[in-house]
């Protein structure tokens, strides 16, 4: 028999299916605390640790991630993965990261257009932003907030994607210029109805249990997901393992900011 998750007054009747949030998407994940905006977030990172190589690869199978962490918890487990290029935990630090992923995008642009590329060949980059209030309302918002608006705008095309979080969707918080860069955006559980429509356009997310279920926009569908948590032992198992498996290239990673 298969499944069924209705959402009682919003017409959700969907069958159980794995949906892929960062398959060519910027991801912007929303919800009031505790609602499980960080076990998502780990779902996605243990997603890809389940299925893809640091770096490039001759098959495809690779990745690298970028962990923006001002919150200093979170992000820091996956510091150590041969995947990671930059952690960085501090406005500083951050402004120079974003920076650096500004250049990765030019770099790549310039490669596609060098070779009368269309989509970059390059392995994907997946930018993870643990707390966007963080970085709003920071001293070196404005610079920080262009830099992310220019960087999402054109480089999706470069295989470079941002996966942001926030406890706080009000619209100084997500303005609608940056809103429109995410074409993927999830809403947990939202405290009031202007902050499930600033990130799904209706009411919706207000009657979404605390822990459990997401409402995601994907460009123009709508889908009801049900959240699958991973335990800490498990997410350590596969850090270590893969720190283990891989020290010479975790060092290489880990001395390479421009790549």
């Amino acid at each position: 028999m298969r499944l069924k998750y209705t959402l009682p007054g919003h017409g959700f009747v969907y069958c159980p299916y794995l949906l892929d949030l960062i398959q060519g998407n910027h991801v912007l994940i929303a919800g009031t605390t505790g609602a499980g905006k960080s076990v998502l977030e780990n779902d996605i990172i243990y997603s890809i640790l389940c299925t893809k190589y640091p770096g490039q690869t001759a098959n495809g199978d690779g990745a690298r991630l970028v962990l923006i962490d001002p919150k200093r918890v979170e992000l820091d487990i996956y510091k150590t993965l041969p995947h990671c290029l930059m952690y960085a935990d501090n406005i500083p630090a951050i402004e120079t990261a974003l920076q650096n992923v500004r250049q990765m995008i030019e770099n790549r642009l310039a490669t596609m257009k060098a070779r009368g590329q269309r989509k970059s060949e390059e392995a994907p980059i997946y930018i993870f932003i643990d707390e966007l209030v963080d970085l709003v309302e920071s001293d070196r918002s404005k610079s920080i907030i262009r830099l992310l608006s220019d960087s999402a705008s054109i480089s999706r095309a470069t295989n470079i994607f941002f996966i942001a979080l926030t406890q706080s969707p009000s619209r100084s918080i997500i303005p609608a210029k940056f809103k429109l860069l995410f074409n993927c955006r999830v809403a947990l559980r939202c405290n009031n109805r202007i902050e499930s429509q600033q990130i799904i356009d209706d009411n919706s997310a207000l009657d979404l249990p605390l822990h459990g279920l997401a409402v995601v926009q994907n460009n123009l569908d709508r889908y009801l997901i049900k959240i699958p948590m991973y335990t800490d032992k498990q997410i350590s198992d596969i850090v270590q393992h893969w720190t283990q498996q891989h020290p010479i290239i975790n060092s290489l990673f880990k001395r390479s900011a421009v790549i």
